[in-house]
């Protein structure tokens, strides 16, 4: 091989180093200099870069009571109230409630487990983009309480 055929490989390789590394620096630049030096002068010509911006949205905490007579509550397994033994047998609408709604519709399921008469109640929160949103705080029995009403797409 002479050095004519060597030579615009080289050039080739090289031309495709240089650009890969420059594309590396401009996406790397964009999260170091927004989030480790806390600068926002350049932020037109930086890449905006968030970590984990939408992994959590509609996931709810929730955590079931039973308040008995004499207004004590018991924490309940929701799991365990609906008869889900290993509860990964349970459908998805128990074990990843989605919503007021969801959170409703499992207390009804349980109500309707634990038998007549019962009051359950709930404490949830509802993860948002711009943070936890509360949902239900204890104040009402589930078994009793009218259905929420639907969202409305965009809302």
């Amino acid at each position: 091989m002479t050095d004519a055929e060597a030579s615009p490989k080289g050039i080739r390789f090289w031309l495709r180093a240089i650009t890969f590394i420059v594309v590396l620096c401009f996406m790397a630049v964009g999260p170091f200099y927004d989030q480790v030096l806390q600068r926002r002068d350049l932020r037109p010509a930086l890449p905006r870069w968030v970590m984990f911006a939408g992994a959590g949205l509609h996931v709810v905490d929730v955590e079931f009571r039973e308040r008995g007579a004499d207004g004590s509550e018991r924490v309940l397994d929701r799991f365990e109230v609906l008869g889900y033994e290993p509860p990964r047998e349970a459908p998805s609408s128990v074990w990843r409630i989605k919503g007021q709604r969801g959170t409703w519709k499992v207390a009804r399921r349980i109500c309707d487990a634990r038998g007549a008469g019962v009051d359950i109640r709930a404490t949830s929160r509802h993860a948002t983009r711009k943070g936890w949103e509360p949902g239900y705080q204890g104040e009402v029995n589930l078994c009793t309480a009218p259905e929420p009403p639907r969202k409305k797409k965009g809302s």
